[in-house]
């Protein structure tokens, strides 16, 4: 049986076996977290998998100067927060858009085009408003 010490050792080193054992210590407290946070089980499961591949790739830095267990909770807050940012840009983008806006994505669907690409530049501006 491996102790979780062991396991974050060699998941430094690139064991996936060590972090698979990582993920099953883990994955229903993680998972619980990101439930209680975005309010839904398909988010929930978004970010708990975002978590774990950032645990996965900041893995070799991990200091252990805090317990692994608060750093992958600091790590599925983050995910949330990342999501729920999005979701909210996005419905501030779609609340924003004016009638034009309408008529150049029913004119690109009729075209054969795909609104999304017309949606996707409008939340760039958006972004890039933001960023200002």
């Amino acid at each position: 049986m491996m102790d979780e010490l062991r396991a974050i050792a060699q998941a430094k080193k690139g064991d996936s076996e060590a972090f698979a054992f990582l993920v099953e210590t883990y994955e229903t407290s993680v998972y619980r977290l990101a439930l209680r946070m975005c309010g839904n089980a398909h988010d929930a499961e978004e970010v708990a998998q975002e978590a774990f591949v950032a645990a996965w790739k900041g893995l070799p830095a991990f200091r252990g100067e805090s317990k692994f267990s608060s750093w992958l909770y600091q790590l599925t807050t983050n995910a949330c927060l990342d999501l729920l940012l999005v979701e909210r840009l996005t419905l501030r983008h779609l609340l924003s858009l004016t009638n034009d806006d309408l008529l150049e994505m029913l004119r690109m669907k009729e075209d054969g085009e795909d609104p999304a690409d017309f949606l996707s530049d409008k939340l760039d501006e958006l972004l890039i408003d933001l960023e200002k």
